[in-house]
């Protein structure tokens, strides 16, 4: 659902600038998109990977579940999405500011809730391979799969069943750097 008409689309500066609000929000051509909340399954796997996550990294860097993240779209327009889980690198923390993430995190993780699969498989992934991201998770619970995006490395891995994979960022990082999909699923069998 979108806010804003043709004659007043919104600047990414105005959109920051709106008072806090418990309507999850982004900003898409200029125009607030109302964002459905969660369902259950969605935010116990947010939840336990923010944990497992923070487990691995640490005080390194920063890791920011549901934060706002200014985009750019391919053709250079601006707009804010708010992945479910961002990663920011010890060295880059500086773009994790109070009211956004100022450029692509070094990981962006999206949960596909109904009706977001195409928005977070093609949309969001175009918009963070151009905003800089260097590696996007999309996870499916429905599929109970995962697709990895490297972007820094120009590659992509499609995880199902037991499969073992390595967070390439981590792993640059010297963190801990190894999952399986059994241990991502495993809070909601």
């Amino acid at each position: 659902m979108s806010l804003a008409t043709a004659a007043n689309k919104l600047t990414v500066s105005e959109f920051l600038a709106l008072p806090e609000s418990e309507t999850r929000m982004e900003l898409v051509d200029g125009e607030i998109v109302i964002v459905p909340g969660p369902r259950k399954d969605h935010q116990k796997l947010a939840g336990y990977l923010t944990h497992v996550l923070y487990q691995r990294v640490g005080g390194q860097g920063e890791l920011i579940p549901d934060k706002e993240m200014v985009v750019h779209t391919p053709e250079g327009a601006e707009g804010v999405r708010c992945p479910d889980i961002a990663y920011i690198q010890e060295s880059r923390k500086r773009i994790a500011e109070d009211d956004a993430v100022t450029a692509g995190a070094d990981i962006a993780i999206e949960i596909i809730s109904p009706g977001t699969s195409e928005v977070d498989r093609i949309t969001k992934r175009d918009e963070y391979r151009s905003s800089g991201v260097r590696e996007y998770w999309v996870i499916d619970i429905d599929e109970r799969a995962i697709i990895i995006h490297y972007f820094a490395w120009d590659k992509f891995e499609y995880l199902e069943g037991e499969a073992a994979f390595e967070s390439l960022v981590l792993k640059d990082t010297g963190l801990p750097c190894g999952f399986t999909t059994a241990e991502v699923f495993g809070i909601l069998d």
